[in-house]
């Protein structure tokens, strides 16, 4: 099984390769639109406006002195999603080979059946999923094997043993991806980082809004038209957020139908369509613990097991609404991404 995955992942790490080319060359049109915006603005300041201030007029120097703060603003708030820090992923738990030897033994088996490298670390967290990643981000590029196996605990406490094989054996088909999962780490931190500039705002974003209406409005028109400019920059970096999600997501599904494979030859078809319809499951059942949490945090109670609770409350869904759930997927049309 190794040796005929590792065919198509030469096929995956070309195909990946353009992409992630592709995808380097988005942020650098955004940086040269910087480029081009403070450009305008010396050039309007030691030049083209020169004639805006003959006389000595106050028009006139407003006139002059408008577009100058204008587009200084701009491309302040232009230059500042270049330094957008990444939120804070939720906390992991690294586990300890000597103190888990029994897991690592099943990891390191079940990787050797699947002809994927063993991961470096093997951490657990609270989610209903089990991941595949690096443990230092970006610099993982330049090593051999960084290599980081999450696994959910929710999905050990609310799944039989064969589906939670499959889940980490397509975990372990994306290991077995080589050097295109690294590539995927550029694609999606690209992308990630264009939602983050698009949608999120912080204290800067909401000191220009307070200060265009606390100001005279005389004064308070030059902010709203640098909010205005500053709405069509965001615009832009939409345009090219759609453009790299449109580029990467073809590659990226087939990688995720290219690890599919993996669970399916491992656990068997019939577990793996059973797998997918336990994520669901245990994926409401978890939303109705954490509302459960909420409710419970106001009442000073905490819970003892988290992944046991989600588990619980599985039992706790009648089967109509199991069966809701089920139909929904199977009917539902998926988007075009």
């Amino acid at each position: 099984m190794g040796s005929e995955m590792c065919i198509r992942d030469r096929g995956y790490n070309l195909g990946l390769f353009v992409v992630t080319v592709a995808m380097v060359i988005l942020p650098l049109i955004y940086v040269a639109l910087i480029g081009v915006g403070a450009w305008s603005v010396y050039m309007y300041a030691t030049d083209w406006g020169q004639a805006a201030i003959k006389g000595t007029s106050k028009g006139g120097f407003f006139i002059y002195l408008t577009p100058i703060v204008v587009g200084s603003i701009i491309v302040f708030f232009m230059i500042k999603p270049l330094f957008a820090r990444r939120p804070k992923t939720p906390g992991k738990l690294n586990l300890d080979p000597d103190k888990e030897p029994f897991l690592f033994e099943y990891i390191y088996s079940l990787c050797n059946l699947v002809g994927a490298p063993h991961p470096k670390k093997v951490a657990v967290d609270c989610q209903v999923n089990a991941s595949a990643g690096v443990s230092n981000g970006l610099l993982s590029l330049f090593r051999r094997n960084d290599l980081t196996l999450t696994i959910g605990l929710p999905l050990v406490a609310g799944m039989p043993l064969k589906n939670l094989t499959g889940v980490l054996a397509h975990e372990f088909g994306h290991f077995s991806q080589g050097f295109g999962m690294k590539l995927t780490l550029v694609i999606r931190s690209v992308n990630a980082w264009f939602a983050r500039v698009v949608y999120d705002r912080d204290t800067w974003d909401e000191w220009l809004e307070r200060a265009s209406q606390a100001i005279d409005l005389r004064l308070g028109i030059i902010l709203y038209l640098a909010r205005f400019c500053i709405f069509l920059t965001r615009k832009i970096l939409w345009v090219l957020m759609v453009l790299g999600h449109t580029i990467s997501c073809y590659m990226l599904r087939q990688m995720e139908f290219d690890a599919d494979r993996y669970e399916a030859r491992v656990a068997g078809g019939d577990t793996f369509e059973n797998t997918a319809s336990k994520l669901m499951i245990l994926g409401v059942a978890s939303q109705k613990t954490f509302s459960e949490l909420q409710v419970s945090w106001h009442e000073k109670k905490l819970a003892d097991k988290l992944p046991v609770m989600i588990s619980e409350n599985v039992g706790e869904i009648p089967d109509e609404l199991k069966n809701e759930i089920l139909q929904d997927s199977l009917t539902r049309k998926t988007g075009f991404y």
